[in-house]
């Protein structure tokens, strides 16, 4: 699995398989409602992905974990400014 800003010139080969990975959320707080949406496009090299029930468990925790990091660093980050206090921590 390779981040796209990685990829060399942004080209693909023919056998990799492009996965573009979107996380939608909406986190209600005490004060405060945070909502948006987070993507990232991967390249899975040297295999063709049609179908995401060819992905193993294991392969979708991989390539969603990313969003999942950045949506804790954005709310933690978010809260700590606009709540004027320490930022919250989300547990997955």
């Amino acid at each position: 699995l390779v981040p796209h800003e990685q990829v060399p010139d942004g080209k693909a080969a023919a056998e990799d398989t492009a996965i573009y990975a979107i996380l939608t959320y909406m986190i209600p707080l005490e004060n405060i409602v945070l909502s948006g949406m987070l993507s990232q496009l991967n390249y899975i090299r040297g295999r063709q992905v049609k179908e995401q029930s060819e992905l193993e468990q294991e392969e979708m925790a991989q390539i969603a974990s990313p969003l999942f990091d950045l949506l804790k660093r954005l709310v933690y980050e978010t809260t700590e400014v606009a709540l004027d206090q320490p930022g919250i921590n989300l547990q997955f």
